[in-house]
């Protein structure tokens, strides 16, 4: 098969693919199997396409191949409720719905689970019980063993910002939250500020303010686990 025929036929025919209803879509790779997701390699759907059939996938996971899945990521709510002028957050209070509980506290009692975002945080928010700079920070999270776990790290800049509830401050964290030792000032994310990077993000859990500051000024440490 010419290699730039079939990059050509199966790149412009995914695309297409990708454009129809997900209803209208038939066919299988193994008709004696029930019906269920299914990974195909690129040289599959070219045959599926010669051959006149069309496959319905909803991932593919396989190395050298393309993601056909059509589930987009949700934005989730910002939890203001209060509304200021028609038309703003509250008054539309667009986004994913926050589930119910959304904090769980785990068999391990030094652990919660977000049900929004599947993360797990410490239940302390203050473990190290000061403030580092950024790369004590990261180092910090990296080498921690709590909660019979080893794999904690540094959130990322929106990480930390999906705690904040945007209808409370002083902490700004939804009002039912079950962490300890939240402290009114700002965390340190794992995330550089591009447009100089001798800086980084930090979070306020005071009111959720975002900003940008130098690395070696210290802040909070709030290490998370999940996610990757």
């Amino acid at each position: 098969m010419n290699t730039r025929t079939f990059k050509l036929l199966s790149f412009a025919t995914i695309f297409s693919i990708l454009l129809m209803p997900a209803h209208v879509l038939a066919g299988s790779m193994d008709p004696t199997n029930p019906p269920g997701p299914t990974m195909h390699s690129m040289e599959d759907l070219y045959q599926l396409i010669v051959s006149g059939s069309v496959v319905i996938t909803n991932t593919i996971t396989e190395t050298n191949t393309v993601w056909m899945g059509s589930t987009n990521a949700p934005v989730p709510k910002t939890g203001q409720i209060t509304s200021y002028h028609s038309g703003d957050d509250g008054f539309y209070q667009a986004g994913f719905e926050w589930p119910s509980p959304r904090f769980v506290i785990q068999a391990n009692s030094n652990l919660v689970l977000d049900n929004l975002t599947g993360l797990t945080w410490a239940r302390n928010a203050n473990l190290i019980d000061n403030t580092r700079q950024w790369v004590e920070a990261i180092d910090y999270c990296n080498e921690l063993d709590y909660g019979d776990n080893t794999d904690w790290r540094l959130p990322n800049r929106l990480e930390l910002l999906s705690l904040i509830d945007h209808e409370e401050y002083g902490p700004g964290l939804p009002s039912e939250h079950p962490f300890a030792n939240v402290m009114w000032s700002n965390y340190w994310s794992s995330s550089t500020y591009c447009n100089a990077t001798g800086f980084a993000w930090w979070v306020s859990m005071n009111d959720g303010w975002v900003v940008p500051d130098h690395k070696y000024d210290s802040y909070y440490v709030w290490p998370v686990r999940g996610g990757l």
